[in-house]
């Protein structure tokens, strides 16, 4: 099974990505009054809680220390010897803490984030490297080096799709080029099922033809049955009714897919931590009076309990 997304959506995704590398560990070097929330420097508790917040290392509480956070990354990265910025964050949503580490020397930085529970390094970047030509020209070769990359990390092949999407990406999108990178990017999958959220994606510099930095994201599904309870037509009534006892005015269905996930409980209406994953049908919905918008209702596919969705495309 392959899976293949629009060249907006994937560099939308490589968008958002970038900015966590940089924004959360670039935290750590600006000024901890910008950014996120401190709560090792508030006096005062907030009106809300936000669902990401940042702790300084010494004041950190976590299963992976620093010195390991720092050596899980050497094992697979040539990083500065210099000693990183380091900053404790703390996911409410997704209910993660990760190691935020930050590397700089003259020719540039290196970014890390590592999981404080398990040492898995789950994102990585290096700006020592910009290419400003393209050697490669060659999607295919991009992928050779970044399954070389896979390798080293110990991610196996057989939770991916077969085939990656690969997108080339210049900065600025307009005028002169001043950097180039191949992203490729291959989507979790188990016994042929997606999993959503799950994906791993490899930035290769086509001018020195080598990896530059990773995202891993990779949901732990092994003990999941993928036969569902609820037949798919019982699935959209369920939705169906669901989303009319909320008053909402239906289109027609658009797609009924079966899928694995972490429940969202979109519906209930503020962040809560998302449950395991579990398998889920996804029911999506037309908006009345909407060339494209959609509507997403969530089924668990043992249970018929709605768990999640979406409403914000359009």
């Amino acid at each position: 099974m392959v899976l293949r997304f629009p060249p907006k959506i994937f560099a939308l995704l490589s968008l958002i990505l970038t900015l966590i590398a940089i924004g959360i560990v670039a935290y750590t070097a600006i000024s901890p009054n910008q950014g996120f929330r401190n709560i090792s420097n508030e006096t005062s508790k907030p009106r809300y809680e936000l669902p990401i917040i940042i702790i300084d290392s010494d004041k950190a509480s976590v299963k992976i220390s620093l010195e390991e956070a720092m050596r899980m990354v050497s094992r697979i990265w040539d990083v500065p010897k210099s000693a990183p910025s380091a900053r404790v964050i703390i996911d409410k949503i997704e209910g993660r803490t990760y190691w935020s580490l930050g590397w700089v020397e003259n020719s540039g930085k290196v970014y890390a984030m590592v999981d404080a529970e398990t040492g898995q390094v789950v994102l990585l970047h290096d700006f020592r490297y910009k290419a400003k030509m393209d050697n490669l020209k060659n999607r295919a070769r991009a992928v050779e080096i970044a399954v070389k990359l896979l390798e080293k990390l110990g991610i196996p092949t057989h939770m991916l799709t077969p085939e990656p999407s690969v997108l080339i990406e210049r900065a600025p999108a307009d005028g002169p080029v001043q950097e180039i990178t191949y992203e490729v990017m291959w989507k979790q999958v188990y016994k042929g099922i997606q999993v959503i959220d799950g994906y791993v994606i490899v930035s290769v510099d086509p001018e020195n033809q080598r990896p530059v930095g990773f995202v891993v994201k990779l949901l732990d599904v092994e003990n999941i049955s993928v036969e569902p309870k609820i037949t798919r037509d019982s699935a959209v009534a369920i939705a169906t009714e669901f989303l009319k006892s909320r008053g909402y005015s239906l289109g027609e269905v658009a797609e009924v897919k079966l899928c694995i996930g972490r429940p969202n409980y979109y519906w209930e209406g503020k962040p809560i931590i998302r449950g395991p994953p579990s398998l889920l049908w996804i029911v999506v919905f037309k908006k009345p009076y909407s060339d494209s918008g959609t509507v997403e209702v969530w089924v668990d596919a043992h249970s018929g309990v709605v768990v999640g969705g979406d409403k914000t495309r359009c």
